[in-house]
């Protein structure tokens, strides 16, 4: 007799259990991913939902995500090399890497794995600073390497004559066409200058080239270079910002 007694008690006190839970309105919320989350909230795959609960009476539930970000992370923008200290080029027709120039410093490197290459993904280098020429009109040329095979080429880019400390820019924009042994970039290279008594900046020259073949299955450094057209004693150009940025 008691053991049945007992035995009805504790189904009675199970049915009133089961009827206060079922009739709190505030009763608690726990989802996949409850707990505190002071930054950031998880996100599951794509056909899942988060639910956010403080287990005390409100809840959150999120979304599914409307889309993926797979490689798109590992391809934002960044600043791979950047110049800390001014460098100068004097009256020298030799082509100098002005990354590489003994002296310089800097951050970052200018070399990039294989495994970075794919097609659509671009280089930008950017250099700022400024030049002295001769009275006579001295032409200068830009141009940049991957490894040892010149993608673009500036020839025969005039500076102003007579001019002293005038401010210049360069931009050059690699982009990969197609990858492989016999990879293909499409290039771009902008100059532009003060001149003379001009003081805001002139474009010189913009230059283009499209395809031009390299074999990008290996490790590449990128080399931008510099040089004068000719010697004249005051010639000089002072890298004070080099950029060097792999956009996507």
């Amino acid at each position: 007799m008691r053991k049945k007694h007992r035995r009805k008690l504790a189904i009675l006190g199970l049915a009133y259990w089961f009827l206060f839970v079922s009739l709190n309105p505030w009763k608690p919320v726990y989802g996949a991913a409850s707990g505190n989350y002071t930054d950031l909230l998880p996100i599951g795959a794509a056909g899942n939902t988060t639910v956010i609960s403080n287990g005390s009476g409100w809840s959150l539930t999120t979304l599914a995500p409307s889309q993926t970000f797979g490689d798109a992370l590992s391809r934002a923008p960044m600043t791979v090399f950047q110049s800390t200290s001014a460098i100068t080029i004097s009256n020298s027709t030799t082509q100098s890497t002005f990354t590489a120039v003994s002296g310089i410093g800097k951050v970052g490197s200018t070399t990039f794995p294989a495994t970075w290459v794919a097609t659509g993904r671009s280089i930008r280098i950017t250099s700022r600073g400024f030049y002295t020429s001769s009275v006579t009109a001295t032409s200068w040329a830009w141009d940049v390497l991957l490894g040892t095979t010149s993608i673009i080429i500036s020839s025969g880019t005039v500076p102003g004559g007579n001019s002293t400390n005038k401010s210049f820019s360069s931009t050059a924009l690699l982009t990969i066409a197609t990858t492989g042994a016999n990879g293909t970039i499409n290039a771009y290279y902008d100059i532009l200058a003060a001149s003379g008594s001009v003081v805001s900046p002139l474009v010189f020259s913009t230059y283009t080239v499209s395809a031009t073949t390299v074999d990008l299955t290996t490790q590449l450094t990128v080399n931008p270079r510099f040089y004068w057209g000719a010697q004249a004693s005051n010639n000089s150009i002072t890298f004070t910002n080099i950029l060097i940025e792999f956009l996507n």
